[in-house]
């Protein structure tokens, strides 16, 4: 058993502990209220139901992930995918990647001893394209409703001189 197949469930578990227990133990050791106020007013189902769907959705990444990696020929064990799966998602989710090019495309190489460097590479840059291409597709219904409202947030900027430093300041 390799160290990162019993330490990404024993981190995966810790996580699912601090996020649902942190809130509840930090509360009397903060001195302003405010500080947790979201925290604590959301309903311990509500917080628990996020996490649930949030895990789900992680899972389904996950899964196409993995289903991808083996349809486009990467002979990476199934096992070794799931294992180092959220390690990839976390450095995919660093701000130092830009576009997800970057840093991702290292940690992915850890598939080396199964799959040739090439191969690897040119299976994440098509799955970055095509990831990509799937938001632009799912952004287009509502392209035109945001491109009124930006239209409109100028007109209702430009009639009150609103953020104009040239426009007198109005009155209070």
């Amino acid at each position: 058993l390799s160290t990162m197949q019993w330490l990404a469930p024993v981190v995966a578990a810790s996580a699912v502990a601090m996020a649902l227990l942190l809130p509840r133990v930090l509360r009397p050791l903060v001195t302003d209220p405010q500080l947790l106020r979201a925290a604590v007013r959301v309903p311990a189902w509500a917080f628990a139901a996020n996490l649930g769907l949030r895990t789900v959705h992680l899972a389904n990444v996950c899964f196409c992930k993995v289903w991808a990696a083996q349809a486009f020929g990467l002979a990476i064990p199934t096992s070794e995918l799931w294992t180092y799966m959220p390690v990839i998602l976390l450095v995919a989710a660093l701000p130092i990647n830009v576009a997800g090019i970057g840093a991702l495309q290292v940690v992915w190489l850890i598939f080396e001893p199964w799959a040739s460097g090439e191969s690897i590479l040119a299976y994440v840059f098509l799955w970055q394209l095509l990831f990509l291409v799937a938001i632009m597709v799912r952004g287009l219904p509502f392209l035109r409703r945001v491109l009124a409202e930006i239209a409109e947030g100028r007109v209702t900027v430009s009639a009150t001189g609103a953020g104009d430093p040239a426009a007198p300041a109005a009155p209070e």
